[in-house]
């Protein structure tokens, strides 16, 4: 794998800022071009990017200012000699435009790499849309399946024709008066949130396992993965808000 060389990508978005343009001589350019262009001009990057491309295009930019702002221009910066000679020599001819280096494919390590990525991207994606409508924590995880295992004890004790005591119940008692006005209105309240979550985290889990599926297949093209990561974050936050609104 390749190591991301800042310099040489600063010089490749001038090449690519300068190719861009269909007439150099009518274009007004900035001074942020100039300012680049300028500074990769300098005899420290020469061993990385070569010399004498990166003055002629500062040259040339600034030779297309008028006199009184190019003027104010070289006063106030640091010019490479470089470029300077080339303004003082006359009028600067129009650099020619450079191929634009096309990217390079992939190689197969790195399309998987990739892939993985994108399916560590919607599993990401799923559990931060998840804690949207639940709380997060390892401790309230275990508050959710302590509460959940105590409404079984309690349908099965109504099941069994028994009569609960709210000393055997300490969550569904702890929120009486407060989600409910007794044990079994607070119960039905949890049964009815337990199968609406059940139902809705079953369909999240569908369109995760499907998300994943889609960018590991490598029958998808890499130019699809970024459209299914999307696709799928779309797909389970309108299952969340089904679940919102519950």
């Amino acid at each position: 794998m390749k190591a991301l060389n800042p310099i040489q990508a600063a010089a490749a978005l001038i090449e690519e800022m300068f190719a861009a343009v269909a007439d150099p001589a009518a274009h007004v350019w900035s001074l942020g071009f100039i300012q680049l262009a300028a500074s990769l001009a300098s005899e420290q990057f020469a061993a990385v990017i070569g010399r004498g491309r990166m003055d002629h295009l500062a040259a040339y930019a600034l030779s297309t200012w008028p006199a009184v702002e190019r003027e104010a221009f070289l006063a106030e910066y640091s010019v490479p000699q470089s470029v300077l000679d080339r303004l003082a020599a006359g009028d600067v001819p129009v650099p020619d435009p450079a191929a634009v280096a096309a990217l390079e494919p992939l190689s197969e390590e790195d399309q998987a790499r990739y892939r993985e990525r994108a399916a560590a991207r919607i599993a990401s994606d799923a559990e931060q849309l998840r804690s949207s409508v639940i709380t997060s924590g390892s401790g309230k995880a275990l508050t959710y399946q302590a509460k959940l295992a105590e409404l079984q004890r309690y349908d099965a004790s109504i099941a069994a024709s028994k009569t609960p005591k709210a000393s055997d119940y300490p969550y569904i008692s702890a929120e009486v008066g407060i989600t409910g006005d007794d044990m079994e209105s607070v119960a039905e309240i949890w049964r009815l949130k337990r199968d609406a979550w059940t139902a809705v985290n079953a369909d999240i889990e569908a369109e995760y396992l499907r998300g994943r599926a889609a960018v590991r297949d490598p029958e998808t093209p890499i130019d699809d993965i970024d459209g299914i990561v999307a696709a799928t974050r779309e797909a389970i936050a309108g299952k969340i808000a089904v679940l919102a609104a519950v």
